[in-house]
């Protein structure tokens, strides 16, 4: 993590003072298929075993969420040398991310 941090430090200083930052912010929606699950339940005593099974059938459903993105491109190394996705499921809540960081470069002239 020092490493990256010190690259990124001497790509500010002294090759590329025009990092570009590109953000994205959107949603996203699914439809799930009619389904159905089923769950069975066992209980074992002196007397024997008893199973009870269940089915449910569920209805097809719309699932929303929210993606967000972020790039810091730097001109001089032809990429980007940081990015952020985050992914959010129906409840707002963070279920993916991933961060990488560029941690050393050499262009080829």
């Amino acid at each position: 993590m020092k490493q990256t941090k010190q690259t990124l430090e001497l790509l500010r200083e002294y090759e590329s003072r025009n990092v570009t930052f590109i953000e994205a912010d959107g949603s996203w929606s699914g439809e799930i298929a009619p389904r159905t699950t089923a769950s069975m339940a066992n209980q074992a005593g002196a007397q024997g075993t008893t199973t009870v099974a269940q089915t449910t059938n569920v209805t097809e459903e719309t699932v929303t969420g929210r993606l967000y993105q972020a790039y810091w491109y730097a001109p001089d190394v032809k990429r980007e040398v940081k990015s952020v996705e985050e992914n959010y499921d129906t409840n707002g809540v963070r279920s993916a991310r991933f961060t990488n960081e560029l941690e050393s470069y050499k262009v080829a002239h």
